[in-house]
C-alpha cells in the first residue's frame, strides 16, 4: 500500500505557501472555508501565526471575513476583477451558487448584478448565460425534462439544481406554479407554516408523554425540531411549555447531573478537538452540551467566555 503524503505545514514558510496555493484555487482568504476544505492549513496558521488577518498578511494574499459589512464599491469591484482574473464564471446565478455574500452587497450598492459588472469595465452582455434566448417553449420542455429525470417539481430544488432554469420559468411566466403548470409536470409549493398555537403545542407535548416519546429539549429538537421552534415562539422556552402542559422539566431533562464546571470543561474539550465554538456546529456534535451551556449561562457566547474559548456566532 503506498504511504500517505501529509501535507508538511511545520513551518511559517510552509504555510504561507500553502496558503498563497489556497489562494489560487479558491480567492480571498476565509477562515470557514479553509477550515472546511483543508483542516491541517488552518490548525497550522492558527497555532503558528494567530489570526486569518496575520497570516494573510505574512502570506502576502487578500483575506476576507465571512460577515464583513465594510463592503465598498472599490471591494466589490476588486472583488469581481479577482474572479475574473482567476477564470471564474461572472454570470449571476454562478455567482449566487459559488459566492453569495459577493453577489447580495453588489446588487445593494449597485442595483443589479449587471450594473456591478458594468462598473468594473466589462460588457455583461457577453457574460450573461442564454435566459435571455429561451422562449416559454423551450422552459416548458426544459421543465418536462428535468421532472422526467427528478420526479416533482419544487421550485427550490429546481433553483438548486438548475438555477438558470428556474429563473426562466419566473422570467417567462411570471411565476413558478403557472410554468408547472403549463408544462404539465407534478409540482409542489411551498408555503410557510404558522399552525403552531398554545393549545396544540400543550396537545403535541401531552401526546408525546402518553407515548412515552422524549420531552427533553435535545430528544425533541432531534424527533419534532418544529415541536420546540413553536414553543419557543409561543412560550419564551420549551421549560415553559413544559410547565404550561404540567410536566416538571427537572423530572424529563436528561443532564440532571450538569453544573457549569462541567459545561466549562466540556466545552473545552469540543474546543480542543474541533476548534472554534460555533453554535450551528456544537448543536450538530452535541446538542446536549450546547442546550445545557445556554441553560446555565444564558447563551453560547457567555460561556465561551467564561471557558476563554474563541466564540463565533455564525456557521461554519
Amino acid at each position: 500500500m503506498p504511504e500517505l503524503k501529509l501535507k508538511p505545514y511545520r513551518t511559517i514558510p510552509d504555510i504561507c505557501r500553502g496558503l498563497k496555493a489556497w489562494h489560487r484555487r479558491h480567492g480571498p482568504l476565509v477562515v470557514y472555508k479553509i477550515q472546511k476544505t483543508d483542516p491541517a492549513l488552518h490548525r497550522a496558521f492558527t497555532k503558528k501565526i494567530g489570526s486569518i488577518e496575520q497570516a494573510a498578511r505574512r502570506a502576502g494574499v487578500p483575506y476576507r471575513r465571512r460577515r464583513d459589512n465594510k463592503w465598498t464599491r472599490a471591494s466589490i469591484k476588486r472583488a469581481i476583477k479577482d474572479r475574473r482574473r482567476r477564470g471564474k464564471p461572472l454570470n449571476a446565478g454562478v455567482v449566487i451558487k459559488g459566492d453569495q455574500t459577493l453577489y447580495c452587497v453588489a446588487v445593494r450598492e449597485f442595483g443589479t448584478w449587471g450594473n456591478a459588472v458594468t462598473a468594473c469595465g466589462l460588457d455583461y452582455t457577453k457574460i450573461r448565460l442564454k435566459n435571455r434566448d429561451r422562449t416559454p417553449e423551450d422552459v416548458i420542455n426544459d421543465l418536462k425534462t428535468w421532472s422526467r429525470k427528478h420526479g416533482i417539481v419544487s421550485h427550490a430544488k429546481l433553483a438548486r439544481d438548475d438555477y438558470n432554469l428556474a429563473y426562466a420559468t419566473l422570467q417567462r411566466f411570471g411565476t413558478f406554479e403557472q410554468a408547472a403548470r403549463a408544462a404539465g409536470v407534478p409540482f409542489r409549493v411551498l408555503h410557510k407554516n404558522n399552525k403552531w398555537s398554545c393549545p396544540l403545542i400543550i396537545r403535541q407535548i401531552r401526546s408525546r408523554r402518553r407515548r412515552g416519546k422524549p420531552l427533553s429539549a435535545s430528544g425533541v429538537l432531534k424527533d419534532y425540531p418544529t415541536l420546540y421552534g413553536g414553543a419557543r415562539l409561543k412560550f419564551g422556552s420549551w421549560a415553559k411549555a413544559l410547565r404550561t402542559s404540567g410536566i416538571d422539566p427537572s423530572g424529563v431533562r436528561r443532564n440532571k447531573k450538569r453544573t457549569p464546571e462541567n459545561i466549562l470543561k466540556g466545552l473545552k474539550v469540543w474546543s480542543r478537538r474541533h476548534g472554534i465554538v460555533t453554535p450551528s456546529k456544537l448543536q450538530r456534535d452535541d446538542l446536549a452540551l450546547f442546550l445545557a451551556a445556554q441553560r446555565y449561562f444564558g447563551s453560547l457566547k457567555k460561556a465561551a467566555r467564561k471557558a476563554n474559548l474563541t466564540f463565533r456566532s455564525h456557521h461554519p
